[in-house]
């Protein structure tokens, strides 16, 4: 591999959203494991918010990353709404709307770096083109566009929005769902204000070199040439797949126990006998949902916290404490059903222990309760992933997703619950082995 330390210069713009933010960051260390100076730009609470978060390991961590707080103006932190009918992190359209202020900070930026370096090269969340829109002007700079969410999904927007017909390549059941209307539209699923939010980007992502995706060819390869085809223009862009950015070092068994007390649960379970379901950070239940969840009967690790807010570390109001039924974690402590945390879990260790069987991190809330609940990519997801048995859940009919326009009713957590421990039941699986970790927030 090419030497090129000290003559190329990355910088990385992040949307300021926990599922955007620690993307790049993790992009931001893999090239930066190169040799190769990476600038991280965003307000002082974002870049706080990508560190605090991060899964990699201080002691691993490059040293060839630096960070920029840039000045936002002053920005409302709105509650989580419960009574939205989009079910859309809408708390964060402050944020979103407060980043047009960077332009001017990264355009100095940029050219303060051009001075000093062969290249530079900018890589921004697809949301966050017209903040990088200068680099066009700056002689020895590239703009590529930063992909967070799957080429699957990508596809499935572009076609929706051009009424263009999937091509013969894909299944035909995802191009009967897609031409049926059998989900909810971008439009249907996002707020006005999020939706003209994006519009104001794409007359600036002309100025690319190419594009990149957190995935890999293996899993999303036709995808991701599908995407690159429907959206070419005439135009010879790149599109790279090098994914996934996760981190891959787990710690070693014995350091667990002392780093977090949910790991006692695990230890005790069988090999391969637990299902991680992660909820996001955005997504927010109401007291009704949260309360049924909570019977579902299960082995778990239930990480139960406030939905992010604009900003993470302050912006006024006061915290949610969200409320389970009275006595239900005292009963599942005394009788070893689970354990319920608070705060932030230790996501690589849960991963990385021998009774972890199953990770459902893309499906969030769908494939459990039948309804939309973040409005981006989640029930696409649900769709292409939700019919496999191994996932323990039953696949999403079209009409689940209309009880968000309180068309139809959807299944209780529990009545899923239950349906899989008949079916293990009927299979000869021991029954009772699932457990169902969501972040509720």
């Amino acid at each position: 591999m090419e030497d090129v330390s000290g003559s190329v210069t990355v910088i990385m713009v992040p949307l300021p959203a926990q599922g955007h933010l620690n993307q790049l960051l993790e992009l931001a260390h893999l090239v930066a494991c190169y040799g190769i100076p990476v600038h991280y730009v965003g307000s002082a609470s974002h870049n706080r918010q990508a560190k605090f978060r991060s899964h990699v390991p201080p002691s691993s961590a490059a040293s060839d990353i630096r960070f920029h707080d840039l000045p936002i103006p002053p920005i409302l932190s709105p509650d989580p709404s419960l009574s939205s009918p989009y079910k859309f992190p809408s708390q964060l359209q402050p944020a979103f709307d407060a980043t047009s202020s960077l332009r001017g900070p990264i355009a100095y930026l940029i050219r303060s770096l051009s001075s000093g370096s062969r290249r530079v090269v900018v890589v921004h969340d697809s949301l966050m083109a017209s903040v990088v829109q200068d680099a066009a002007s700056v002689l020895n700079a590239e703009i590529y566009e930063f992909n967070p969410i799957s080429a699957f999904t990508l596809c499935w927007f572009t076609w929706e929005s051009i009424g263009m017909a999937p091509p013969p390549e894909v299944e035909v059941d995802i191009a009967e769902l897609i031409a049926s209307k059998g989900l909810p539209s971008l439009l249907d699923s996002s707020t006005d204000e999020f939706l003209k939010f994006a519009e104001s980007q794409n007359e600036c992502k002309k100025f690319h070199s190419g594009c990149i995706y957190n995935t890999c060819r293996v899993v999303e390869g036709r995808f991701v040439d599908l995407y690159a085809s429907a959206t070419a223009n005439g135009t010879a862009t790149k599109h790279w797949a090098i994914g996934s950015f996760n981190p891959v070092k787990l710690p070693e068994k014995r350091s667990r126990r002392s780093a977090h007390g949910c790991m006692e649960l695990l230890d005790k379970q069988a090999p391969s006998s637990v299902m991680y379901v992660l909820f996001g950070t955005t997504t927010v239940l109401s007291d009704e949902q949260i309360r049924e969840i909570a019977m579902g009967g299960q082995k778990f690790i239930w990480v139960l916290r406030e939905a992010d807010k604009a900003d993470i570390f302050g912006g006024g109001g006061e915290a949610w404490i969200i409320q389970l039924p009275q006595g239900f974690e005292e009963m599942v402590a005394a009788r070893d059903l689970g354990v319920v945390v608070r705060d932030r879990a230790p996501q690589l260790e849960i991963l990385g222990h021998p009774a972890t069987k199953r990770i459902l991190e893309p499906l969030r809330v769908e494939l459990l309760y039948g309804e939309h609940q973040h409005g981006s990519a989640d029930p696409r997801m649900a769709y292409a992933f939700g019919s496999a048995p191994e996932c323990g859940l039953d696949h999403t009919s079209p009409q689940d997703w209309t009880y968000r326009q309180g068309l139809d009713e959807p299944r209780r957590p529990r009545e899923v619950v239950h349906h899989r421990r008949r079916r293990e039941g009927a299979h000869g699986v021991e029954e009772g082995r699932r457990r169902g970790r969501g972040r509720l927030s």
